[in-house]
């Protein structure tokens, strides 16, 4: 499977989809992810989930908790779309998703855990679709999505997060 193409996605998801290789099949990259984020989160020092870099941005614990809300979003948007959904699915709000989100009191096992099985779960979906189901779309906050950008999507958003891990929470 090759990259989704230009058509296939809002221009904003482009930042997230330019940040998995090329040349990847986007399931094993999935599965990767999911050792190599699993890992980093088994690094962080407890007392770190609750560092923010700067007063108005969101504490590590809320950034991971972020990303695996989005997954569950773009993943729920797959299934749609490769059902062929035609009733245009909403956008959401990622500020307001996360201020209404109390998760202080979820330690590092817990956010692995749920990402964990939320990544188990995109890949079993993704891995159960056939050729054709790839290559439908939808429309998703008001915009065209194909279940392979979902793909992409997910993979290039945990990707940019991580990049934001290690350059501005100092995190490795």
């Amino acid at each position: 499977m090759t990259l989704p193409n230009a058509t296939e996605y809002a221009p904003y998801y482009e930042k997230y989809i330019s940040k998995v290789p090329a040349n990847v099949n986007i399931l094993d990259y999935l599965a990767q992810q999911k050792h190599l984020f699993t890992d980093f989160i088994k690094g962080i020092p407890e007392d770190k989930l609750s560092y923010k870099y700067e007063d108005n941005k969101w504490t590590v614990r809320q950034a991971i908790v972020h990303v695996i809300e989005t997954e569950r979003i773009f993943a729920y948007r797959s299934l749609a779309f490769s059902r062929n959904e035609k009733t245009p699915l909403p956008g959401f709000d990622q500020d307001i998703y996360v201020e209404n989100n109390m998760v202080s009191h979820l330690d590092a096992d817990h956010l692995l855990q749920d990402f964990s099985i939320s990544r188990d779960g995109s890949l079993i979906m993704f891995k159960g679709f056939v050729p054709d189901q790839w290559k439908r779309q939808g429309t998703g906050s008001d915009n065209p999505m194909s279940v392979r950008a979902g793909a992409y999507i997910i993979a290039g958003h945990l990707n940019h997060h991580m990049e934001i891990f290690v350059e501005r929470y100092g995190l490795k």
